[in-house]
C-alpha cells in the first residue's frame, strides 16, 4: 500500500540529524553478558583444556 501526504511538509536535513540519536540507541539495547566459564566454550575447548594438562603431565 503505498500512501501519499499531499499537505506534508518535507523534512529538513536538520530534521533528521536531530532524530539519529545513535548513543540513545545503543543505550536501550540489553547488554551482552561477558561469560567467563569454562562450559562457555563449550565440549571443544573444554577437550582441548584437558588434552593439553593431560599432554603437559604424559611428557614431564
Amino acid at each position: 500500500m503505498i500512501k501519499i501526504y499531499i499537505d506534508r511538509k518535507e523534512v529538513t536535513s536538520a530534521e533528521i540529524n536531530s532524530r539519529q540519536d545513535f548513543k540513545k540507541i545503543l543505550a536501550s539495547l540489553p547488554e551482552k553478558k561477558n561469560w567467563k566459564n569454562p562450559w562457555f566454550y563449550g565440549a571443544v575447548g573444554l577437550s582441548s583444556v584437558i588434552g593439553t594438562i593431560s599432554l603437559y603431565f604424559l611428557l614431564m
